[in-house]
């Protein structure tokens, strides 16, 4: 795969970063994110797929300010609710995920963290296949 972040369709932006999830990696996916909702409707669902990360980055410290910056894009872009779905293997990338779900509470967006893509998809009302890698 070229990219870790790409629209599978019109509706559903996917994104699975490799190796160490870090600040640079989440804020190119959001400039992404923020360029493909300037060119278009901003109302598309996001999987984010943290299964293939070797380690993370990230602190409390750095995570806060990215999703407070993202609720105030979600209530000055966004004018009604989209789902985001977030894939975890292990612990760490789930306490990241949680973390992130917490501080990103928003009527805008609707975030759920998962252990199956089955049950992402079925989040999401897409088949399995379409967010498989």
């Amino acid at each position: 795969m070229d990219k870790e972040y790409f629209f599978k369709t019109d509706q559903l932006v996917i994104w699975r970063p490799s190796g160490i999830l870090d600040t640079v990696k989440i804020h190119e996916f959001i400039s992404f994110v923020n360029e493909c909702s300037k060119q278009g409707d901003p109302h598309f669902c996001r999987f984010i797929d943290l299964t293939q990360i070797s380690g993370i980055s990230v602190s409390y410290q750095d995570l806060y300010p990215i999703a407070k910056q993202r609720i105030e894009y979600y209530d000055t872009t966004l004018k009604k609710k989209v789902r985001m779905a977030i894939l975890v293997n292990n612990p760490l990338s789930y306490g990241m995920a949680r973390m992130y779900e917490m501080l990103s509470e928003n009527p805008y967006i609707d975030v759920n963290i998962y252990e199956n893509a089955d049950e992402a998809a079925r989040f999401l009302e897409v088949d399995k296949s379409i967010i498989s890698p």
